[in-house]
């Protein structure tokens, strides 16, 4: 349940930066333009509906993960490890989130006066916590499919 709970900034952050991707492209003129508007382009509204996309499935994952331990069933390894690889797997989906929303935001979303970019520094900041690493968490839920006991430093 641990990673879970340390999860959720990431489900927020990539919801708030679906949020603010969406007002700056309502906002932004495109430089070397004529005034040409971000929300007028076909390739900032199909990355819009990507970023949102992303996000939701990172969503999700996260209240799907925590519904199948709030169930009220006897939590099995089974579920232990699908919630260690639900939560690796929404930070994982977040980040893609909130990048893919700064690659189509403009250069003045990483000053640090943006929300946009502290989203982005707290997730990679948080994908870097190893209960986050996302090989070492698909290895342990690889090994569990393939029917290999769990080892000591697993942590589920």
């Amino acid at each position: 349940m641990l990673a879970l709970v340390a999860a959720a900034p990431a489900v927020g952050g990539a919801e708030g930066a679906a949020e603010l991707y969406r007002t700056r492209l309502q906002e932004r003129v495109l430089a070397y333009t004529l005034g040409d508007k971000a929300v007028d382009q076909p390739a900032a509204q199909i990355r819009l509906a990507e970023v949102e996309d992303l996000a939701r499935t990172a969503g999700a994952r996260w209240r799907s993960a925590i519904q199948c331990l709030c169930s009220g069933r006897e939590i099995g390894a089974a579920e232990r490890v699908d919630s260690r690889l639900a939560a690796a797997s929404a930070v994982r989906t977040a980040r893609r989130a909130v990048t893919t929303a700064c690659e189509g935001a403009g250069a003045s979303v990483f000053f640090e006066s943006h929300p946009l970019q502290r989203v982005q520094r707290d997730l990679e900041t948080l994908q870097g916590h190893v209960i986050f690493d996302w090989d070492r968490t698909a290895e342990l839920a690889g090994r569990h499919h393939l029917g290999f006991e769990l080892r000591p430093t697993d942590l589920v």
